[in-house]
């Protein structure tokens, strides 16, 4: 029986050992890289939940929220501010480890979902003050304004028995219900209530209660491979600390 020279038996060795070798070095490369990173922790770049402001300064209640949780947690890293579509991406290849977010199905497909900061994003349409919207079909009876770009709704969108009025944005709304071209206005509640302040007006007596139709827990979250489990215990426990001592809720307030 024809047998095979050994040394063709070496090299097919030493290729496979080459091979393995390698990939296993990759693996701790990259494994090595990761934990010897600094820690990251960005926020979405949205007004008003984190911008820059006109002196170039990060600004809004989720990063100043942030930062207070890393200073309780006696963490201090610097907060980057991303577009949410980079921020999604950052932590799938795993260069991110914690964020405030709101807890949709898409937040819970991709982080680990660790406490609510007691506070949510809502969104939906603000009456002006002094009128009441309880139900959908309340709506036929106003005039509402819709900034451009704004859809959160299908059935809202899409309703033609809805008095609805485009405008530029959230700025010209919030004017227009002040003068009364308008006598609602559609969007993120929050952002309302930041260009009101902004516009030196007082959102307690310019809008009514919210008709809403999205409610999320805006909620610490952490990539589901990392960090350690004793930074994630300390972050949760500045969360609790600073939402049961009324801190967040003062951040919060600033701005809205």
């Amino acid at each position: 029986m024809f047998k095979r020279p050994l040394v063709l038996y070496n090299l097919k060795f030493r290729k496979l050992f080459l091979v393995t070798t390698l990939a296993l070095t990759l693996f701790a490369s990259y494994a090595n890289s990761k934990d010897n990173r600094p820690l990251s922790f960005p926020v979405m770049k949205l007004t008003p939940y984190s911008f820059t402001d006109e002196n170039g300064e990060p600004s809004g209640y989720l990063h100043d929220v942030m930062v207070a949780v890393l200073n309780e947690a006696g963490l201090n890293q610097k907060i980057k501010l991303l577009p949410l579509k980079r921020l999604l991406q950052g932590f799938k290849s795993g260069r991110h480890d914690c964020t405030l977010i709101a807890n949709s199905p898409t937040a819970q497909s991709v982080f680990r979902i660790i406490e609510p900061i007691g506070k949510k994003l809502q969104i939906g349409v603000l009456p002006a003050f002094g009128k009441i919207i309880e139900n959908y079909e309340d709506l036929k009876d106003f005039k509402i304004g819709i900034p451009l770009g704004v859809s959160f709704d299908k059935d809202f969108d899409a309703d033609k028995n809805l008095n609805k009025i485009q405008t530029n944005d959230y700025v010209e709304n919030v004017k227009m219900l002040k003068h009364g071209r308008l006598t609602a206005i559609a969007g993120s509640i929050d952002s309302f209530y930041l260009d009101a302040r902004k516009l030196g007006l007082d959102p307690d007596t310019l809008f009514g209660e919210p008709y809403v139709f999205i409610s999320l827990d805006l909620v610490l979250a952490c990539a589901k491979e990392g960090p350690s489990k004793d930074v994630i215990f300390k972050l949760k426990q500045s969360v609790q600390n600073l939402r049961e001592n009324g801190q967040i809720q003062k951040i919060i307030d600033k701005y809205l």
